[in-house]
């Protein structure tokens, strides 16, 4: 599975955030939550995310299981209060996250790279109000432990004093 597919279902169970952006009809509820673009049709106030950037970690053994993935989280409504409202509390919920999401990922550490207020976008009837949190996950979708192993490395000093892998010279 996916970081995304994870943070989706954690944001659609947090009370504190569907409080805020209220059920849209139907069974199961729908709330307002959108990977990428917003969708025609799309209901207000609202949370928009999408992939910024994604680094794999990178060991002497080659590349690791685990990644760093930033994630633009978009919160948006027609009122000022309502996108900021929602942007604290996906922050409150998102910040310093760590633990096993739904689907099986497993997240080290959550960090809060950016936030800005970007009012006045242009939208669907009018202005929309934007709040943006730029967050870096520190995961591992397969769910294994967090530390490579090294292999045993002794170095000694040679006679210059200069460090040297020890191989029987």
């Amino acid at each position: 599975m996916s970081l995304q597919q994870g943070l989706y279902a954690l944001i659609n169970s947090a009370p504190e955030i569907t409080g805020l952006l209220g059920i849209v009809g139907g069974s199961p509820p729908f709330f307002s939550v959108y990977h990428g673009d917003l969708r025609k049709g799309y209901i207000l106030p609202a949370i928009k995310f999408s992939v910024v950037s994604s680094t794999p970690l990178v060991a002497n053994t080659g590349t690791a299981n685990q990644n760093y993935e930033r994630i633009q989280f978009d919160c948006i409504a027609a009122q000022y209060l309502d996108a900021t409202s929602l942007k604290d509390a996906l922050k409150a919920l998102l910040i310093d996250y760590v633990g096993t999401l739904a689907e099986g990922t497993t997240v080290y550490s959550s960090i809060l790279r950016m936030e800005l207020d970007s009012p006045l976008e242009e939208g669907k009837g009018g202005y929309l109000f934007r709040s943006v949190l730029d967050i870096e996950f520190g995961y591992d979708s397969l769910g294994t432990d967090v530390l490579i192993p090294i292999p045993h490395v002794l170095l000694d000093i040679d006679d210059v004093g200069l460090p040297q892998f020890n191989s029987g010279n």
